[in-house]
């Protein structure tokens, strides 16, 4: 012989054909009796052997996988990342669903790495065997490496007299949702006119939607504070679920413009500008 025809469970058509007395069968043969036979071959004909028979124990089913990583309902803002399990015994291969979709098959209890985009995903493992297969729960993690985003509420400024101006800050974030435990005093820093530099305080918070005040430059709201004044998001202060913080940045202005006369409850109050404004302005007289 030169080479030899092998037929396995299927006695009509070979399964492979080699020039070896031996062939090992790929996939691992599963539970139960099995039938081969072999031809042997040459350039002058062929002989065929006798049918054999062999019988092989089951395996048991595989263990149910678990110990998901990342954690379920994790929240992750760094990618790529790496799927993970703890080995199922009796296990020789690993089905991965995405979205209840079948994605990929492995032989180890690991998957990646991989680049999700942003949102949140479902992932199961099927543990298998040659004879049989579980189905694991579905685990899910949410990607998020958006930062927030702030925006000052607008037609808002201070009335005329009063001691503080309380103004909103409404922050957005379409994926893990804002921290609101990051809310604080530290969060916004006002600028304006006469080189007025403040931190905001933190007064309440509506979902999303946060109140602060800023304290009147002089102690109460008039002529001489009238001007644009810049709210700014100060650094690594707001943050998402996920850990992202709201850039640092201007979200918007509002506008002092005091009046120059104004009642507070019985007291009529007349405003003026200080002695160096009148004199700059007495130029233009």
């Amino acid at each position: 012989a030169t080479s030899y025809d092998v037929y396995y469970d299927n006695l009509t058509t070979p399964i492979a054909n080699v020039k070896s007395s031996q062939w090992t069968i790929s996939p691992q043969a599963v539970g139960g009796t099995h039938q081969w036979e072999v031809v042997a071959k040459n350039a002058y004909g062929t002989t065929a052997g006798p049918t054999w028979s062999f019988n092989v124990a089951a395996l048991p089913a595989p263990n149910v996988a678990t110990g998901a990583s990342p954690p379920n309902h994790a929240i992750i803002s760094v990618k790529p990342i790496t799927l993970s399990w703890a080995p199922s015994a009796n296990a020789t291969s690993y089905d991965i669903y995405a979205g209840g979709q079948f994605y990929a098959t492995v032989t180890t209890n690991s998957f990646g790495p991989i680049s999700p985009i942003d949102g949140v995903h479902t992932w199961s493992i099927v543990s298998k065997n040659a004879d049989g297969s579980t189905p694991g729960p579905t685990w899910s993690f949410t990607m998020d490496t958006t930062a927030p985003t702030a925006s000052l509420d607008a037609n808002q400024s201070p009335a005329s007299g009063s001691g503080a101006f309380d103004f909103t800050v409404t922050y957005a974030d379409a994926t893990s949702g804002l921290n609101t435990s990051t809310f604080d005093s530290s969060d916004i820093t006002v600028t304006g006119p006469n080189s007025f530099s403040a931190n905001a305080s933190f007064v309440s918070a509506a979902g999303n939607v946060v109140t602060y005040a800023i304290t009147a430059p002089g102690g109460a709201w008039n002529l001489s504070d009238n001007g644009t004044y810049t709210v700014n998001v100060n650094a690594n202060e707001v943050k998402d679920n996920a850990g992202n913080p709201v850039a640092a940045a201007s979200v918007g202005t509002f506008d002092a413009s005091a009046a120059y006369a104004y009642l507070a409850g019985d007291t009529l109050h007349i405003g003026y500008l200080p002695a160096d404004r009148i004199l700059g302005l007495s130029k233009f007289a």
